[in-house]
């Protein structure tokens, strides 16, 4: 699956009615999909936030496994949304965590290798949204090469896509946050 070239959380200004909302942004499932409330504080553009509990809402997921296309959010019936919310905002945080196993890889498996890619991809996404100075611990090198006439062998393809998991996890992102995309300090 391709997966969007922007990621960006869907923010939604709170009058009080929403049947359903919309996030648009592909996914792993509903353990990566997040709603928060956000509330305007003093300043301007600043809010605080609150991950909203599961049991508070119901969450459809559009399209299919393992890579779903997007997601309707809905309240519960009878759930009241605190009146300090302004805004809500449906976000994707993906867990970063190598769940394929390439042991007994056959070539023709090539739907494991797109997944940990579609993964891998969003997991950088976010990654960037959330920090303007994302730096890795230790220098990122290639140490496979691909030739066209090589047989590609799980073990290869594990290395590559543990390695790259690796240098997610080993991320700083205590950089700077970008106010200019979240809104919030």
């Amino acid at each position: 699956m391709s997966i969007a070239d922007q990621y960006e959380p869907v923010k939604i200004l709170w009058t009080g009615a929403y049947a359903g909302m919309y996030f648009p942004y592909e996914s792993i499932g509903a353990s990566a999909i997040e709603m928060w409330f956000e509330t305007q504080t003093e300043t301007a553009g600043v809010y605080t936030r609150q991950i909203v509990p599961v049991q508070y809402y119901t969450l459809l997921l559009l399209g299919q496994a393992p890579i779903y296309s997007g997601a309707i959010l809905a309240f519960n019936p009878g759930y009241v949304v605190p009146a300090t919310v302004t805004r809500l905002s449906l976000e994707r945080n993906t867990p970063i965590t190598q769940t394929c196993d390439f042991a007994n890889f056959s070539p023709f498996q090539m739907d494991l290798i797109e997944f940990s890619g579609d993964k891998l991809t969003m997991i950088i996404q976010e990654i960037a949204y959330r920090k303007c100075n994302v730096a890795v611990t230790q220098p990122i090198e290639q140490l496979l090469t691909f030739n066209p006439q090589d047989v590609l062998y799980g073990s290869m393809v594990k290395s590559l896509l543990d390695k790259i998991t690796a240098y997610c996890l080993q991320m700083k992102t205590s950089g700077q946050d970008c106010t200019n995309n979240l809104g919030e300090t």
